[in-house]
């Protein structure tokens, strides 16, 4: 059989030196207690950036993420409407049901 490639060799050396003092790093509360910290302190920047960002938008008639996410749920929403639409139409051609519009 052969030898592994020189990256692939390389690969797992590091991994194999660093995973002990990751898992270790890991493990500890005070890497956890910090993880907690640093997304909180995201979670901040973010709520008292995206009011400004959003009115800088708007002020040049530009959607901002927030109105973005609502018209993919709207769309979703209109998607699903139209299969159960379809679904019912070819439902009642199906069984000879369908009363056609104006007739």
């Amino acid at each position: 059989m052969s030898e592994p490639p020189l990256w692939q060799r390389a690969v797992v050396g590091a991994q194999s030196r660093a995973t002990p003092i990751l898992r270790a790093a890991v493990d500890r509360q005070e890497v956890a207690a910090g993880f907690g910290l640093l997304q909180t302190l995201r979670g901040i920047v973010v709520r008292t950036t995206e009011a400004p960002s959003r009115r800088l938008l708007h002020l040049f008639n530009l959607p901002a993420g927030s109105d973005v996410n609502r018209m993919l749920v709207q769309i979703a929403s209109l998607e699903r409407e139209l299969r159960e639409m379809a679904k019912r139409i070819e439902d009642q051609q199906r069984d000879g049901t369908l009363k056609e519009p104006f007739s």
